[in-house]
């Protein structure tokens, strides 16, 4: 049976940050702009993968790191999740 993998990235960042990058732990990272008062909602889906008798879930990415930007792409913060 082939199952799949949704998970939402939530959170806010400061002033003047107007977008995150955020790095998940199968190794992508995940860029969204900040939307009013600087809250980000983003997702990550994973196609279907086949899992045997023995697994009980799909592998899910964690979010490892996000980093924060502001217009002109300078590091506002960073911080290891």
């Amino acid at each position: 049976m082939q199952h799949g993998v949704f998970i939402w990235l939530i959170g806010r960042a400061p002033a003047p940050a107007t977008r995150v990058e955020v790095d998940l732990s199968d190794g992508d990272t995940i860029a969204l702009d900040l939307q009013t008062n600087g809250y980000f909602v983003g997702e990550v889906i994973r196609p279907g993968v086949e899992l045997g008798p023995e697994d009980s879930a799909p592998p899910v990415p964690e979010p490892t790191r996000i980093r924060a930007f502001d217009a002109d792409g300078n590091l506002v913060r960073e911080r290891a999740l």
